[in-house]
Parts: structure tokens; sequence; C-alpha cells
């Protein structure tokens, strides 16, 4: 019988790839392990669409919860998608500049969009014109916008979707860093994509593999992440390779320090994921493949932001704390060649911060 994760990868090969699924994954399947850990790696669309699509032979009950699920996903696409356009509408009709990213804007670019299992909507308003984009949804949609003292973004809901409107959009905590990344969203237009037949402004093709990789290893160096993430990085590279300045990306990555970081994650892509290896914008080293297994270690015992490896769902209390912040050092121990001068500048500075806020001793 083949292992879940064997049959994970197998299946997301075959659905980001549009190619055959292997006959060997069709004789060993076995639904209710694979359909768990897709849950956890926040992958089930993608996994049940395939199954269905290709015809698995599945028992009766499986088949339908296959079925059922996928169609929960389309149903919770639909949803955002039906809020995007009215976000969309609202921001342009007042002509404040925003652009959408991570999301629906990059289920876009999968076979079958309406399968990438959603989270909330995220958009971005530059600094001179938040507050009058702020007084635009709150005009339109009568809501109540509050900037919030800590955090990197403005939370709320319309029509049961979750929106947050960044004022930020990555947590670096070296000043050179910020200002870097801040001026090139300062000097860079943004781009457009089709979603669903909807124009949508979002990030230009070098900086959004730039930014998307970053969120993804941003969140696999403190508690985790999950494969839908890496399925985001690939599904990216390949729509976009005709499009991305190899030698602007590679000097971005270089003076943020995350060349080996960014090589890493790469071989993961093409090695697990199935990525051709001429959609990757960098040559690979031999040091960065020798990370895969302790990514993989944390992706799979973890899940979707490190989810399953925590004891202590809620957020908050000293033995949440106190279980994050040794998860946190493992993972900055583990990757530390990685990115070494981000994650000196977290131990040095950003972690003791955020401990001191969280624990709410910081007023």
């Amino acid at each position: 019988m083949m292992k879940p994760t064997r049959m994970l990868l197998a299946l997301l090969r075959t659905a980001l790839w549009s190619t055959p699924p292997p006959e060997s994954l069709q004789e060993a399947l076995d639904f209710a392990p694979l359909f768990e850990l897709a849950k956890q790696q926040t992958v089930a669309g993608i996994v049940c669409g395939e199954l269905v699509r290709r015809k698995f032979s599945l028992q009766p009950r499986d088949a339908l919860m296959a079925f059922g699920f996928s169609q929960r996903i389309g149903q919770a696409n639909a949803l955002l998608q039906h809020e995007l356009t009215n976000l969309v509408n609202v921001l342009q009709e007042k002509k404040q500049p925003f652009f959408v990213f991570k999301g629906q804007t990059l289920a876009a670019l999968y076979p079958h969009p309406e399968e990438r299992t959603p989270g909330d909507i995220d958009f971005y308003c530059p600094p001179q014109s938040f507050d009058a984009a702020v007084d635009a949804l709150q005009n339109a949609w009568g809501v109540k916008l509050e900037r919030p003292d800590e955090d990197h973004a403005i939370e709320f809901y319309h029509g049961k979707v979750l929106l947050e409107m960044h004022f930020d959009t990555l947590d670096f905590d070296t000043k050179a860093d910020r200002l870097y990344w801040n001026q090139l969203l300062s000097d860079t237009p943004t781009d457009f994509i089709e979603v669903n037949g909807l124009k949508v402004p979002t990030l230009a093709p070098t900086l959004n593999v730039l930014y998307t990789f970053l969120h993804l290893y941003f969140h696999l160096i403190e508690l985790g992440v999950g494969l839908r993430q890496f399925c985001d990085v690939a599904v990216l590279l390949h729509a976009l390779r005709g499009k991305i300045d190899r030698t602007a990306l590679q000097q971005h990555l270089k003076i943020l320090n995350f060349t080996l970081a960014f090589e890493a994650i790469g071989w993961i892509l093409i090695d697990k994921l199935g990525l051709p290896l001429e959609d990757f914008p960098l040559p690979i080293s031999e040091k960065a493949k020798r990370y895969e297994n302790d990514i993989l270690r944390i992706v799979f015992r973890g899940g979707n932001f490190g989810m399953q490896a925590k004891h202590h769902a809620v957020r908050s209390g000293f033995r949440y704390y106190w279980e994050t912040l040794r998860i946190k050092l493992h993972h900055y121990r583990l990757f530390y060649a990685l990115s070494p001068r981000h994650i000196r500048a977290t131990l040095l500075g950003g972690l003791p911060r955020r401990t001191l806020t969280l624990l709410g001793t910081k007023k």
C-alpha cells in the first residue's frame, strides 16, 4: 500500500500539470488517510476534484465524500469571487489605487481555480491614499474599519467573507530590508490578472514571485506551512515563466539575503511537485537541496500554518506561547544558514517584541 504522503504528492503532480496519474496510484489509493492528509495540507479541494475528474475507483461512500467536498470548495470560491468583484468595483469607481494579492489571484493560475481551498481576500492600499480607501469602503458598505496598533492589516467581514486591507505586506525585522521592500512596492507598477472574467490589479510578475516565496518562507520558519503554499509558488512560477525578470529577481534575493532559501524551496517544487526545471528562475545549489527533508518534515508534521504540530489550539495563555516559542526556536536553528540576517534580526528584535505584545506586557 502506497503511503499517504506519496499518494498526495503524486495526485498533486497530476492535478497541477494535467498529466495522467501513474497506474500504481490507481491500484494503491486509500481514500481515508489521503483525504485526512490533504485537509491538513489545505489541498483537499484539489485532491477531491482530481479523484472525481479522473474517475478513480472509490468506495461509494468515499466517492460521495470526494464529490461533496469539491462542490463545497467550489461554492466557497464562488462566494469569494462575488466579494472580490464588489471590492474591485468600489475601489475602481472611487479611483483608489490598490492591488489584490495571494488568494484568488493565485487560484486563477491553477488548471481548475475553483478547486483551490480559499481563505480570505487580501488587498493592499498605499500609505498616501490608505485613509481615502478606508472612507470609500466605509461609505459604500456601511462597515467600521479601525486600524490596529500592532497588526499589518485591517480585518473585516463583508458578505460573510473575511477581507484584509493591508497597509503592510511583509514583516521584516531589519530596517534596511523593510525600506528596500517598501521601495520596490512603491516603484513597481501593478500588473493585472483576469480572475473569472474580472480584471484585477495585482503585483507585477517578478515582485509577485518574490512576495509569494517570502510569504511561504516566513511562515515555514515560524510555525510551519502546508503544501497549498508550495503549490501556489509552483503554479505562479509556471504561469509567469516568460515574464519574470530573472536578473532582477536574483538581485532582490541577494540584497535581502534569501537566495539560498529560495533555492531550497525551489528544489521541493521541482523534486516533489513536478515543476519543470526550466521554470525555476535560478540555478539550485547542492547545499540548498540538502534542506529538503527538514522542510518536508515540518510541512507534513504541522500541516497548514503548523496547526497539527501544536497541542494548544487557543492562541492565548503561557503554555501556548511557550509551545510556539519552542517551535520557532527549533525552526530558526534548522534554517539559520538559509537566511541568517533575517533570523538573527528576528531573534534579537522581532521575536522579543512580538512575544511581549502577545503576553500583554507591552502597552
